[in-house]
């Protein structure tokens, strides 16, 4: 029993002059993610590869466990939402905004691990995921025109302002852990877009530099570079820099917060197997468009991600783009 004592008290002497052990920081990154259609020309117009459903249920597959537990098991924040561009496509077809909040749970693992369905074949992850899908049947709701009452996407980007751009860190100490948990959003907004910016409201919607990416203003970009190309020999990105055209600027801190994934340019110019537009197409120019304009709102490079119906033409090409877009397996 001596014995015994004697050891105790060495160890006990021994944790005492010990060095305090460092905090080891752990960065665990939650994701906050809006799923934002554009229901104006994409509803009338069906002639694009996959429909936004499709689209929709494909990212929703990856939902759990690829992205939500990208960074961690525990403790998961993440979160996903349906938006309206127009709120009154909300209110004339009776959608929610639905969604799926972790951060509810706070500390509660067991509680979290219920509702993604863990130890269960049903659980309320699915079924949200599931309204979430469901949302997305708005477009076989819609025949004509005169229901559509437009998107305007240069509008919501403007005024979009409900992301959360927080850092929360969290101490755990004692004797056996030192740990220091730092828990970040990291803002994804994903737009489902032919590419076109039509702002019926705009009186120089046409113009070189305005706050539309009408077909028209693309027609004339396209008219203009091919006469200076064959002037003088020039690509379309060093022309599109000296040609005074453009989408103005917004100036809005929440979108050099974000990051924003643009699902699908579609190219109005295409007919069976040929293209009307001579030169080129609409969805190059889009993309330069978009990417200009994003950047010069604020949006860095590495954060922009723009794709066409031609990237997205399938189940496992749409999934990659999704994946290579958050980082994650």
């Amino acid at each position: 029993m001596r014995k015994n004592i004697f050891f105790m008290l060495i160890m006990v002497v021994g944790i005492l002059g010990c060095p305090p052990k460092p905090f080891t920081t752990i960065n665990q990154k939650h994701f906050n993610i809006i799923v934002v259609p554009d229901l104006s020309n994409r509803i009338t117009n069906k002639n694009y590869i996959l429909s936004d459903k499709q689209l929709a249920s494909y990212f929703s597959k990856l939902l759990y466990p690829n992205i939500i537990e990208n960074d961690a098991n525990i403790n998961q924040k993440d979160k996903l939402r349906f938006d309206f561009i127009n709120l009154t496509h909300a209110e004339l077809y009776k959608l929610s905004s639905a969604r799926m909040d972790l951060s509810i749970f706070g500390d509660d693992q067991m509680a979290r691990n219920k509702y993604l369905g863990i130890f269960s074949s049903t659980s309320q992850f699915r079924k949200d995921t599931t309204t979430f899908i469901s949302q997305f049947d708005i477009y076989s709701t819609v025949i004509t025109e005169e229901n559509d009452y437009g998107s305007d996407i240069y509008n919501y980007f403007t005024n979009i302002s409900f992301l959360d751009i927080d850092t929360t860190t969290t101490k755990i100490d004692d004797p056996l852990h030192k740990v220091q948990i730092s828990s970040q959003f990291e803002n994804i907004i994903v737009l489902f877009t032919d590419g076109y910016i039509e702002v019926k409201s705009s009186g120089n919607a046409n113009n070189k530099m305005s706050n539309a990416l009408s077909e028209s203003k693309i027609n004339d970009f396209r008219t203009d570079y091919l006469s200076a190309n064959k002037i003088n020999k020039i690509t379309l990105e060093d022309y599109f820099k000296i040609s005074g055209y453009g989408i103005d600027p917004i100036i809005n801190p929440a979108l050099s917060k974000s990051r924003i994934l643009v699902l699908q340019l579609f190219d109005r110019g295409l007919t069976f197997g040929a293209n009307r537009n001579p030169g080129p197409t609409d969805v190059e120019i889009m993309k330069l468009f978009w990417t200009d304009w994003l950047k010069k709102s604020g949006v860095s490079d590495s954060n922009i991600g723009i794709y066409s119906c031609d990237d997205t033409f399938d189940k496992t090409s749409t999934q990659n783009i999704f994946k290579t877009f958050l980082n994650v397996k």
